[in-house]
């Protein structure tokens, strides 16, 4: 899942530029001639951000929560948040990330951390915060390998084993997985809860099991084009079967252990059909599937905390060369307005991202990013004067209305980089953030997370 989550994230980064630098040169357009008229319109647009700032005092997960009350009101009636980050590989993102959640989980009763992660590792990191059960550095990868991470797990682990919390928080990834142990997962609750349906279980994965198993995804997409398509015929196939028996399933299993076997198969089935299609249709059905995650989590175990990309959690495509839909869009569409997103916003700083070489492993590098664009959405939002804050877009007024229905550069850094091309044209996309997020969380300055390697 690694190669192919770089790959992706580096290809949108990089074609993300050029809608950046026609966006830098519509603003100066409608600014007129002027430079006075330019300021003007910031000065009124700043004025507002400043009124509307709530300011956040710290971004150390250590401190107490309550300068973040002033998200209640905001978060209103919303059941699904999904928590952005403008790069994969900052400090202070993923610091704000956990207080977010701490909030979110002891003052508002979300109980589900969906993490932009493959689905079989989501499950062993459930396993470690309830049992304790592994290690979670062995288990996560960039570029969720970090300390900050690691200690966002030790929180949960913390907060499930106080006996004073009834209710306890569990954790899901939301990306594709065909391991083994997933295939493995399935046949086995065939066999026990209803062995007659076994030897067709069995049969319509193993055309492909060992070759999904392996996780080689290039290899996979070197399959025919009508050999890809009947596997993931076959995957489905599976969902199918086991959805028509569930009143058999359910008498020898519990209803939870058959909505987690189907879910299984699920997974299975979103890894074929994603790359059994090319091009932008393989970009769609991927967020299709992390769309679907979420929303079974959602209808599983309640109130939902998304951790993922800004990219992902906003409700509308950055980068619509690849993506006609992102996540947050299809979870907009099925929860309306109990899907809040929370972007992430930042000044400058330094983030981590892979470096690939042909032929060799990743290896991660922290890269210096240089002081915001002029008239990007991060420049001006390091305007007020506060070093954090959070700011909700849905109400503005004229002119910070229009200029944030418009779309403005802005900075989205990709979990890869290439060290040999300048970092600015690397890592600015374009969009209108008001139809993107609800609420943006802007620190000015980010240091480098503290990676644990690939």
């Amino acid at each position: 899942m690694f190669k192919h989550a770089i790959k992706r994230r580096q290809l949108l980064a990089r074609l993300a530029i050029g809608a950046g630098l026609l966006s830098i040169n519509g603003w100066v357009a409608s600014c007129g001639n002027g430079s006075s008229s330019a300021m003007t319109t910031e000065e009124h647009i700043s004025s507002w951000i400043k009124q509307q700032a709530h300011p956040v005092k710290t971004t150390d997960p250590q401190a107490p929560i309550q300068d973040l009350t002033a998200l209640r009101p905001l978060i209103g009636p919303a059941s699904i948040v999904g928590l952005g980050e403008a790069t994969h590989g900052s400090h202070e993102l993923f610091t704000l990330k956990q207080r977010l959640i701490e909030f979110l989980v002891t003052s508002l009763g979300f109980t589900t951390l969906a993490w932009e992660m493959d689905w079989e590792t989501g499950l062993w990191l459930n396993d470690y915060i309830h049992n304790g059960k592994g290690n979670p550095k062995d288990m996560l990868y960039f570029p969720l390998k970090a300390q900050e991470v690691l200690d966002t797990l030790e929180w949960l682990r913390a907060y499930n084993a106080d006996p004073r919390h009834q209710q306890k928080v569990r954790c899901i990834g939301l990306d594709l997985a065909a391991s083994s142990w997933l295939y493995t997962q399935v046949t086995q609750y065939v066999q026990n809860s209803f062995p007659k349906l076994y030897p067709t279980v069995e049969d319509a994965y193993s055309d492909f099991r060992s070759l999904t198993a392996r996780n080689n995804i290039s290899e996979y997409a070197q399959l025919p084009q009508n050999v890809r398509e009947q596997y993931d015929r076959q995957a489905q196939s599976v969902v199918n079967l086991l959805q028509e028996h569930q009143t058999e399933f359910e008498l020898h299993s519990l209803p939870t252990q058959f909505a987690l076997a189907l879910q299984h198969a699920r997974v299975i089935a979103q890894y074929t059909r994603v790359q059994s299609k090319a091009g932008k249709d393989n970009f769609n059905a991927h967020d299709i599937a992390m769309a679907d995650n979420a929303t079974w989590a959602h209808q599983m175990y309640g109130k939902t905390i998304i951790w993922a990309h800004n990219s992902h959690i906003g409700k509308q495509t950055d980068v619509p060369q690849f993506y006609d839909h992102v996540m947050g869009e299809h979870l907009q569409q099925r929860f309306g307005k109990q899907y809040l997103a929370i972007g992430q916003s930042f000044n400058q700083g330094e983030m981590n991202a892979a470096v690939l070489t042909q032929g060799a492993r990743p290896v991660v590098r922290t890269f210096t990013v240089p002081p915001a664009r002029p008239s990007s959405y991060n420049a001006l939002l390091g305007k007020t004067g506060y070093t954090t804050y959070l700011l909700d877009l849905r109400q503005a007024p004229e002119p910070a209305h229009t200029w944030l229905q418009n779309p403005h550069p802005y900075l989205d850094g990709p979990a890869s980089l290439d060290p040999t091309q300048p970092i600015e044209k690397q890592i600015y996309g374009s969009s209108s953030w008001s139809q993107t997020f609800d609420l943006i969380m802007h620190t000015q300055q980010v240091t480098a997370a503290h990676t644990l390697g690939i």
